[in-house]
């Protein structure tokens, strides 16, 4: 509930108070990685999807792989190394203090 807290105003109206803590619930079960879950989210456990961090990944380096052994990644690799990506940042329902990647 310390999400909810870091915004300066609080709804005085009982439905958008309600709203905001429904919008904070969502953020923390759907969106926000846990340590103490692996890096899931709660909705990731409960509905028994597998973390991001374990689904295949876009590798940006052209000349990947090293020979090295820790160069090697521990997940699959999507497409070819070396494609641009972009990274979209956002915030549920414009909510500064609930952060979407």
């Amino acid at each position: 509930m310390k999400e909810i807290l870091r915004r300066i105003v609080l709804p005085e109206d009982q439905a958008d108070f309600e709203r905001e803590v429904g919008l904070v619930i969502e953020w923390y079960n759907e969106h926000r990685p846990h340590q103490t879950l692996g890096g899931k989210t709660p909705n990731d456990v409960h509905f028994s999807r597998p973390a991001a961090h374990e689904q295949p990944r876009i590798e940006p380096r052209k000349n990947w792989p090293r020979g090295s052994p820790c160069a090697k990644s521990q997940v699959a690799v999507e497409g070819q190394p070396g494609h641009a990506m972009v990274l979209e940042l956002g915030c549920l329902e414009n909510r500064r203090h609930l952060p979407v990647i």
